[in-house]
């Protein structure tokens, strides 16, 4: 904080930070315009795979735009490291939220989790494949003039289809949140992200993730094999909704067949929360 980035970027406070990467609040000195500045700070892979990630991030923000996606402005290096502009939003990522507040109720997610969708859906048919779906990728926006409620974030570890380029990215996602198709190393689609999704909705329902492990080991053999826990069993002291759950489930499904088959058809689901 206080410092200037590319010579141009005046940084002027901390938005967040999730261990994968930070966002600060800068001023765009050329205009006034407050901006974001995504710095990537995974460092526990090397400089040329964070490189990966970082061209990926930005062929799929030049992919795919939509109101729940943030709107990429600029990108840069300095002094060895990589950052992305991105137009200024307040808030907190969904991690931060549950970490200081714990599970929330179904009738507030449903909105959140329509808008992510909605910005899923938009990714999926522009062929960019999330691949890397946690709370921390969820962006909550505090006060702004529109009633948008979240941006979907993070595009580090996406495929694209039909890329001209090809990037190798690192697969770096958490295998807390990754899908059976994913821990196996086969190549992930559109219902990968399903599956995700279903796993941060689980965590954002009930505080826990569905399966309770010892190990990284027992989670990967979980999530390949395993059946989450009911929301009676992981939270018994909620009431959750069957229908709310049941929704979960099926984003939860092993087979990539059994699950919500696109985004827009997860969203219908959702919809039906309301009632």
């Amino acid at each position: 904080i206080g410092c200037t980035l590319n010579s141009i970027y005046g940084v002027n406070g901390i938005i967040c930070s999730t261990g994968r990467y930070n966002l600060y609040k800068a001023r765009d000195r050329r205009t006034g315009r407050t901006v974001t500045i995504k710095e990537l700070t995974r460092a526990k892979i090397s400089k040329e795979s964070q490189a990966d990630l970082f061209q990926s991030e930005i062929r799929a923000f030049n992919r795919v735009r939509h109101p729940n996606l943030p709107l990429m402005l600029d990108h840069f290096s300095d002094r060895g490291n990589l950052y992305i502009v991105f137009e200024h939003a307040t808030g907190m990522c969904l991690g931060e939220m549950l970490s200081a507040e714990g599970p929330l109720p179904a009738e507030m997610v449903f909105p959140i989790f329509l808008e992510i969708t909605d910005a899923l859906s938009a990714s999926h048919e522009a062929g960019v494949v999330h691949n890397e779906l946690t709370p921390s990728s969820i962006f909550l926006l505090g006060d702004n003039d529109s009633a948008q409620l979240a941006k979907l974030t993070d595009f580090g570890g996406a495929t694209i289809k039909d890329d001209a380029v090809k990037i190798n990215v690192r697969k770096t996602f958490r295998p807390e949140y990754a899908s059976p198709e994913a821990l196996r190393g086969e190549e992930t689609d559109e219902r990968s992200d399903i599956y995700s999704i279903g796993v941060v909705l689980y965590t954002t329902l009930t505080g826990r993730l569905p399966f309770s492990c010892g190990d990284v080991n027992e989670l990967i053999e979980n999530q390949m094999k395993g059946l989450p826990r009911r929301f009676k069993e992981a939270a018994p002291e909620l009431e959750i909704p069957f229908h709310v759950e049941a929704t979960v489930f099926k984003c939860l499904a092993k087979d990539k067949e059994d699950r919500f088959q696109s985004a827009q058809v997860l969203a219908k689901w959702l919809r039906s929360w309301r009632h």
